[in-house]
């Protein structure tokens, strides 16, 4: 049952950075001001596929103390 809760959930985190991913893509398009919408898309899709990773190796916040 937890195996499951964690695949979905790193699922979902993964999805979310490609969604951030693809944003950061089209930030390349010409467009009045980029930089801000290339920092925060560039910033969703590494937090979001960072904690995906963390979630599949199953680190817990107990684990570094």
């Amino acid at each position: 049952m937890v195996g499951d809760v964690k695949s979905v959930g790193a699922l979902l985190l993964l999805g979310a950075a490609a969604f951030c991913g693809f944003g950061l893509a089209a930030t390349y398009e010409p467009m009045d001001d980029p930089l801000p919408w290339r920092i925060g898309y560039g910033a969703g899709a590494f937090v979001c596929a960072a904690a995906a990773l963390r979630v599949l190796r199953g680190r817990s916040s107990a684990d570094s103390i």
